[in-house]
């Protein structure tokens, strides 16, 4: 039985996180950025604590839907299950990009920028959180509309849904946002990221997703995992009409 604190936080995480996407939906078009907030608001207090806000923004967003997945993930399978699967996404996820940024494999060849919040080294606070939540969200969505499905039938849901929404994400966060950067240092990189991504993207997704036991026979997950992969999804297809208009 879920405390109702446990219940009243995952509310307030989900209410904030639909606040937070709505706002990005807002904001985002407009390519404002915490060097052009510096610009405007000068060097001052009221220009550093916005280009601050700004530095965080993405990664506050990411933590927000991590933890109404999470949620869902504890009330289908408890917390010590919910909490290890956890784990699991998020070191793994973040030793494949660690290795990625550094060695350009198996994703290819790229590095990060400051424009997706903190670092640690190399690495994005906001990047595992993302696999996290596409992992475990697409993992919990599947259980939902389809709660027989084994082990194998998830990971290979899993890794569909992990390429679907890196196609979507993919020329928002390098053209647009400039979260990362493909093929550095080439002065006339190709348009598209290399295929290997993609591939790279399936597997690891689907690995990590064989790895958590199955969901059968578990309480159904809610549909909250759902509304936020939709959420994202539509944040990202949005902002790529947005930036064909512009």
């Amino acid at each position: 039985m879920r405390s109702s604190a446990s219940l009243r936080i995952e509310k307030a995480a989900w209410a904030a996180f639909v606040v937070w996407t709505t706002i990005g939906a807002a904001v985002m078009p407009l390519g404002i950025t915490p060097e052009r907030a510096r610009e405007w608001l000068g060097p001052g207090t009221a220009g550093a604590l916005a280009a601050g806000f700004l530095h965080v923004a993405d990664l506050i967003w990411m933590l927000l839907a991590a933890a109404v997945v999470h949620g869902e993930a504890v009330r289908a399978e408890g917390a010590r299950q919910a909490g290890l699967g956890a784990l699991l996404v998020l070191v793994g996820s973040a030793a494949v990009e660690w290795l990625g940024a550094t060695a350009g494999w198996p994703f290819g060849p790229y590095v990060y920028t400051d424009h997706f919040g903190p670092r640690v080294g190399v690495l994005p606070l906001a990047i595992p959180l993302a696999w996290f939540v596409i992992v475990q969200g697409a993992r919990l969505t599947l259980a939902r509309w389809n709660p027989g499905l084994g082990r194998g039938g998830t990971a290979l849901g899993v890794g569909v849904a992990a390429v679907v929404t890196d196609l979507n994400l993919e020329p928002i966060a390098w053209k647009l946002r400039g979260y990362w950067l493909w093929y550095p240092g080439d002065p006339r990189p190709p348009p598209w990221p290399p295929w290997q991504n993609y591939a790279a993207w399936f597997v690891v997704a689907a690995m990590l997703a064989a790895a958590m036991p199955s969901l059968r026979g578990r309480s159904a997950p809610g549909l909250r995992p759902a509304l936020v992969l939709g959420f994202m999804n539509a944040l990202f297809l949005w902002l790529h009409l947005a930036r064909a208009l512009r």
